[in-house]
């Protein structure tokens, strides 16, 4: 994909901490709401990538369908970051022939729809690329223009560059030419770090090398020119000239072949020291046909949405549906198996949705705030908790019971029997700024935020009593005629009482503990 198919930014790549580059400036500045860091996915990365997984190395274990289920598994690996994310898939525009091969453009790849439902499941948004308006470019009437249609990349690209989201996760070089400016690679994520590229000459610069390297739209390029090269002629300002003529509708004429001879005379004697070393053979292969207008209109020009695609509040797995698609897509029949796969690696990213959306979609006018799910009840109801430091972030290892999100699991699978005993609890760590904003702002009433208080934000020394609990083979009795209430434990004729200062009746807690503290 882009430059003759490397990516020519490497030397300037910096690898870092996915949850670091995500927290960096936010969940500090105390205020609602807390938007997270959006990142946009080019999908067709992540099918080739899925595929190459298992490919050539199948094996009695593999199960049903290997890349749709590496596909889940990124997903949610994914999803166990402090991100929020959005997928961009190829549109049916997309160019019949890249890189001299055709590009089957009228079938849709077989991993389009299960992928398709399985973000759905973790309720991801995702779009097709369609141009409905197409971007009209200066060409002569007899050029046949190879625009970028219908590129997710592109799309994304044009998505980053207008604030929308904060990076593009793709290995496609092009999307700094389509205008991206914070590039993401290692979608894997296997060491929860990212090589981070980051734009920091005009996309111009960018289309210039893709030009004179060769690329997706026209393989020969220059002949004999590298990357190095081009990036030397790209801060001679040649792809500032060009852009310039487009701009001006000068491209074709003497500007033309002026510009040709800038070029010739930057490569056979270097005038202003930026290629590096004189190359008179390279300045003699220079031919008319260069610059090709077409594919340097292919890169500044791509037909992309208009209005670009509008980026939708974040939204938490529904476990039940993804255990659901799990079944029907790779088989899982094994409920003791099926119950470990969530509890590790799809239970942990629920919780930290969970947490997102609720910084996300809180607001200061809304008296109404309605907590996601029984998760971010049980995050802070049970409070067990130890501060750690990872990956030089400091945050809180949370122990997180499971009974909720386990019954929730296998609410569609009526064939399979949940496994018998309650779920072992599951760790979360929780970055500190995320953590305390919840703290501050989620778990205090609405009303209540900003009056200062003695705790405010933190743990009440009050207890619960759930009275929602049926099934409860202890019986609790509570004394409400008392000067002082109290309550009790009513069990084979003794009662065990305790003073309590409060009882409060308004929260309506799923769990199976009869008391919580707070």
């Amino acid at each position: 994909m882009g430059v003759c198919g490397r990516y020519y930014l490497k030397p300037s790549a910096t690898t870092e901490s996915l949850a670091a580059l995500a927290l960096d400036g936010r969940y500090t500045t105390g205020r609602l709401p807390f938007c997270p860091f959006v990142i946009g996915v080019d999908v067709s990365i992540w099918f080739e990538q899925c595929q190459q997984v298992t490919r050539g190395r199948a094996h009695a274990q593999s199960g049903q369908n290997p890349p749709l289920r590496t596909f889940i598994f990124c997903t949610a690996r994914l999803k166990s970051f402090p991100v929020q994310v959005i997928f961009a898939y190829d549109g049916p525009e997309r160019l019949a022939l890249k890189r001299g091969q055709k590009v089957a453009t009228k079938k849709t790849h077989w991993m389009t729809k299960p992928t398709q439902c399985i973000l759905d499941t973790f309720d991801i948004q995702w779009f097709t690329v369609c141009t409905v308006h197409l971007v009209l470019m200066f060409v002569l009437a007899t050029d046949s223009s190879p625009q970028a249609k219908g590129e997710a990349e592109a799309e994304l690209a044009a998505m980053n560059g207008a604030g929308m989201i904060d990076a593009v996760m793709t290995d496609d070089s092009n999307v700094f030419a389509f205008g991206g400016c914070l590039v993401l690679r290692n979608s894997s994520l296997s060491d929860s770090t990212v090589d981070v590229y980051r734009a920091d000459i005009p996309c111009e610069d960018y289309a210039l090398v893709s030009l004179l390297c060769g690329g997706d739209y026209d393989m020969a390029g220059l002949p004999g020119c590298g990357p190095a090269t081009a990036f030397g002629l790209a801060h001679c300002g040649l792809g500032h000239s060009l852009h310039a003529a487009e701009s001006c509708r000068q491209f074709h004429g003497p500007f033309r072949q002026s510009w040709r001879e800038d070029m010739e005379h930057q490569l056979r004697y270097d005038l202003m020291s930026r290629v590096g070393h004189c190359n008179p053979a390279l300045a003699d292969n220079i031919s008319n046909t260069v610059p090709n207008i077409n594919t340097w209109s292919a890169y500044l020009n791509p037909a992309v949405s208009e209005p670009l695609v509008p980026v939708h509040q974040p939204g938490v797995p529904d476990v039940g549906k993804i255990a659901a698609a799990a079944v029907s897509l790779l088989g899982w029949e094994d409920a003791d198996r099926l119950l470990n796969t969530f509890h590790n690696k799809i239970w942990p990213g629920v919780v930290t949705s969970e947490l997102l959306q609720d910084l996300c979609t809180w607001r200061p006018d809304n008296q109404d705030v309605a907590l996601a799910a029984a998760a971010t009840w049980h995050f802070f109801l049970h409070f067990v908790c130890k501060k750690q430091t990872v990956a030089g972030l400091s945050g809180y290892n949370v122990q997180m019971p499971a009974d909720a999100l386990a019954k929730d699991t296998f609410r569609f699978l009526e064939h399979l029997s949940m496994p018998e005993g309650p779920p072992k609890p599951f760790c979360l760590w929780v970055p500190e700024g995320i953590y305390k904003a919840w703290m501050k702002f989620m778990w205090t009433s609405p009303l209540d935020v900003g009056k200062p208080s003695k705790g405010q934000g933190g743990p009440s020394s009050q207890d619960v009593i759930d009275l929602t609990n049926e099934s409860d083979e202890n019986e609790w009795v509570i004394d409400l005629t008392s000067g002082s209430p109290s309550c009790g434990l009513k069990s084979k004729g003794k009662s065990k009482a305790r003073s309590m200062d409060f009882i409060d009746l308004t929260y309506i807690i799923s769990t199976g503990d009869c008391i919580n503290k707070y």
